[in-house]
């Protein structure tokens, strides 16, 4: 689903599937491209921007 996905909503209903598919009720999702970071996620805005702005990403992808 991640594959055709062609929106922001795709990607977060595809993730939101995949992860209440296996008993999740939170997820993040990661994706890079080049310098680019972007995250879909359940988790609250503040938790959202502390992660992006200390990069985070770098030493938890």
């Amino acid at each position: 689903m991640l594959e055709v996905a062609q929106d922001e909503q795709m990607v977060t209903g595809a993730v939101k599937s995949f992860a209440n598919a296996y008993g999740y009720k939170q997820f993040a999702y990661l994706h890079t491209e080049g310098l680019d970071i972007r995250t879909f996620n359940t988790y609250p805005e503040p938790w959202n921007k502390d992660y992006l702005v200390k990069n985070y990403s770098r030493i938890d992808p």
